[in-house]
Formats: structure tokens, sequence, C-alpha cells
């Protein structure tokens, strides 16, 4: 005859054998989430002929960004978490009135790649009602945290009208560099026209804030204009429609 206590042993038998079997797998893509998965449909580079680069910078703007941005007469565009929309809400209205562009950089700061499209579809959606309401304008672009993609955020992304940089890792930037020389460096490293240049904050942002003047003077001096990921689309194929031959 068996026991009550034997056939309790063997039901949390089952359950544990149960939570290791689908919560290991789960929990192992949280903690290594997969990156640079090859998507086609994503933007990695703009090709223009002209001296004109897009900075951009993940996680939000900062007043020192925005205002060396307004005082040489350039802009860029701002990737936000929206779950941080509300906290700031007057830099990125302040950063719009400025020419700025505010884009997703998803509601949660979520690994799109590990996500079902659905779950997908809701938290790009909740980012983009977040941005509208804090600027007035629905973000057009999307900057997918970790550089993780998968065909069904794709999809998701682009059910949502929202096109996704993801630019080649020699053109992200990690601003928790030791020096501000060092930041000035790498930058003007990876200019060229066209480029897509993103910056992901870190515990030393305060750093690449110093950088930037510094940037924005030598790019003026070598003759070259900043501006935002859609601005330099914009341009990108206003060129190619100017070249095309009409009939």
């Amino acid at each position: 005859m068996i026991s009550l206590t034997g056939i309790r042993r063997r039901w949390a038998r089952a359950l544990a054998i149960a939570l290791v079997v689908f919560y290991i797998p789960w929990g192992a893509r949280q903690a290594f989430p997969p990156r640079n998965i090859p998507v086609s449909g994503v933007v990695s580079h703009i090709a223009v002929r002209d001296r004109v680069i897009a900075l951009a910078f993940a996680d939000g703007p900062r007043a020192a960004v925005i205002n060396d941005l307004a005082d040489q007469g350039d802009q860029a565009t701002f990737f936000v978490v929206g779950l941080n929309v509300e906290r700031q809400r007057r830099q990125l209205k302040e950063a719009r009135l400025l020419g700025n562009d505010i884009e997703s950089h998803t509601q949660g700061h979520i690994n799109l790649a590990v996500h079902t499209y659905q779950q997908d579809l809701t938290d790009l959606a909740r980012a983009n009602q977040a941005i509208r309401r804090a600027t007035g304008v629905a973000p057009h672009w999307l900057y997918p945290p970790y550089a993780a993609m998968s065909g069904p955020a794709l999809a998701a992304a682009r059910r949502l009208h929202l096109k996704v940089l993801l630019p080649v890792p020699a053109d992200r930037i990690n601003a928790d560099q030791a020096s501000v020389a060092a930041l000035v460096h790498q930058t003007m490293a990876r200019v060229r026209p066209g480029a897509v240049i993103v910056i992901h904050w870190g515990s030393r942002s305060a750093a690449f804030s110093q950088a930037l003047p510094i940037i924005l003077g030598l790019l003026r001096a070598r003759g070259y204009r900043v501006t935002s990921v859609a601005d330099l689309w914009a341009a990108a194929h206003a060129t190619r429609s100017a070249e095309s031959p009409r009939g």
C-alpha cells in the first residue's frame, strides 16, 4: 500500500525535475543573452557621400550633451527606455525642441531576442506610447538593448512602423572609459561619411560629457555635420531619389 508520504515525495521530485527542465534554460538565456544575431532588415549603416554623421545616445539624454549640441548647431538621437521617460520628461522635451530625435530603446530595456512576438509587441507599443506622451511625437526608430534581435522581434518592430538600428560593434562606444582623451580618440577613429556612432552611458559618463565639445569641434574642423539618425536616413534617400533617372 502506497503511503501519503510516499506520494508527496514523488510529487516533490517531479516538480523539482520540471523546474530544472523548464527554468534553468530560461535563466541561462537571461544571464547570457544572445548578441549580434544576424537578422535581415536592420540598418547597420547609412550610405551617404557628404561629410555628415549621426550621433546617437543609448539610455536617454544628459543636460550637458543637449547644451553642447545646441551650442554647435548640431542634432543627435536619444534612444530612451519607456520606464525612464517620466523621470527624463523635462530633458526630453528640451532635446526635442532643439531639433533632436527621441527614439525607442524598448519599454523595459528587455532582451527582445528571448521573448515571444506578442511580448515584444506589447513592450515596444508601451514604449511608443510613453515617448509620444512625453514629446508629442511617436518614435520611428528602435535601438535594441544588448544589440539582440530575432525574427519575431523584427516583425513586432515592423508592425509598429519602427526601423531597427543595429550598428556594427565597432561603431558602438562605451562611455565608461578612463579618460577624456581616450573617448575623443575612439570617437574620431570611427568618423566617416554616413557613420552612425552610438554612445552607451556608463559610470564615467561625465568623461564623455567633457569629451563631446572637443569631438564636435574636431568634426566641424574636418567639415563634418552632426545630425540625427532619422535626418541622416532622410538625406541618404533624398540623394538617391535625386540621382535616379527620370523617364
